[in-house]
C-alpha cells in the first residue's frame, strides 16, 4: 500500500465552506473527479445521485461501510483514488465512524464528508475524530451539498497539479426549482410505491421481535422521508428508531414491546395516510390494525 500523509482538515468542522466548482484539465477537457457515495438507503442514494449531477463527477455507490472500504482500497491499488467520499454514518455491517477510521488507516487522504441525521451533542466532534473532514446534517440540503462537493473537488484538482476552473453550480432553468422538481418526480413516485412494502416489513419484524432489523428499516424510512420532505413521517420514524435502538442496546431478552408497538403502529398509520395503503392489515399475531 502506498504511504500517504493524510490531512483530514477536521479542525474547523465547517460545512459548505468554499465556492462550488468544477475542475478542468490543461487541455480543456473536464476532469471533475471521482466520488464514492456510501448510504444504506436506496432511496437516499438515488436522490443524492440526482443532486450530484451538476458536479459532473463520476459517482460510485456503496451500500455499507465494509463495501465502501473495499471499493476505496481497490481504487487505491488501481491508482485511481476517489477524490471525495460522502459517507452515511449510521449503517449496518460497518457504520460510518468505523469506516472513516479504516479508510484513513488504509491510507486514504481525500476528504470524507459525513452525512448524518444524528443531532446529539458532540456528533460533529465524533465524526471528525473518526477521520471525517466535514459534517453535513440530514436531510441534506441540495445547494449546500453541491457547494461542499464542488469546493473539495477543486482543492483536490489543484493538489494533484491540475488546473481548476471555479464556476457557480448551474441553476435550474428559469431561475427556480421547477426543473429539479420535475427531475425528482420519478424518484418520488418510486419511494411512494415502496411504502406498502415497508409496512409489510415493519409488521413482520415487529411480530418476530427482530428489534435490530426493525431499527435499521425504520432508519431507512426516516432517511428517505426526510430527503423527500415528509416531515411528519420523518419525525415519527425518528421517534420509533430511538425506541428500537434503545431496546436493541438493552441487555437480556426483550420482554415488553408495547411501547415499540405503539411507535410502529403510529408510523404505519402515517405511511398509509401518505401512500393510500389499505387501512386494515393482519399482523403475524393475528391482530387487526385499523
Amino acid at each position: 500500500m502506498r504511504q500517504n500523509t493524510c490531512h483530514t482538515g477536521g479542525a474547523s468542522g465547517r460545512c459548505g465552506a468554499g465556492t462550488p466548482a468544477s475542475a478542468s484539465s490543461r487541455n480543456g477537457g473536464v476532469t471533475p473527479g471521482r466520488i464514492l457515495l456510501v448510504d444504506d438507503s436506496d432511496d437516499v442514494r438515488r436522490l443524492l445521485l440526482l443532486y450530484l449531477r451538476s458536479t459532473d463527477a463520476q459517482v460510485v455507490e456503496a451500500r455499507d461501510g465494509r463495501s465502501a472500504c473495499d471499493a476505496a482500497f481497490a481504487a487505491q491499488n488501481d491508482h485511481r483514488d476517489f477524490d471525495l467520499v460522502l459517507l452515511d454514518m449510521e449503517m449496518p455491517q460497518l457504520d460510518g465512524y468505523t469506516a472513516a477510521t479504516m479508510l484513513r488507516l488504509q491510507g486514504y487522504c481525500g476528504p470524507i464528508v459525513a452525512l448524518t441525521a444524528n443531532d446529539a451533542a458532540g456528533e460533529r466532534e465524533r465524526c471528525v475524530s473518526s477521520g471525517c473532514t466535514e459534517y453535513l446534517r440530514k436531510p441534506v440540503n441540495r445547494e449546500l451539498l453541491v457547494q461542499t462537493v464542488g469546493a473539495h473537488l477543486a482543492k483536490r484538482c489543484c493538489a494533484k497539479g491540475r488546473d481548476a476552473h471555479v464556476a457557480p453550480a448551474a441553476a435550474p432553468a428559469g431561475g427556480g426549482c421547477g426543473t429539479m422538481d420535475a427531475a425528482l418526480q420519478p424518484f418520488l413516485k418510486q419511494f411512494l410505491a415502496s411504502l406498502p412494502g415497508y409496512v409489510g416489513q415493519l409488521e413482520a419484524l415487529l411480530g418476530r421481535r427482530a428489534i435490530e432489523q426493525l431499527a435499521q428499516t425504520v432508519h431507512q424510512i426516516k432517511g428517505a422521508a426526510g430527503m423527500y420532505g415528509f416531515e411528519r413521517m420523518y419525525e415519527v420514524a425518528a421517534s420509533a428508531e430511538g425506541v428500537a435502538k434503545g431496546m436493541a442496546r438493552a441487555a437480556g431478552p426483550v420482554a415488553d414491546v408495547r411501547q415499540l408497538k405503539g411507535e410502529i403502529d403510529t408510523l404505519i398509520g402515517v405511511i398509509r395516510g401518505t401512500c393510500g395503503c389499505p387501512s386494515t392489515t393482519k399482523t403475524e399475531a393475528g391482530v387487526d390494525r385499523r
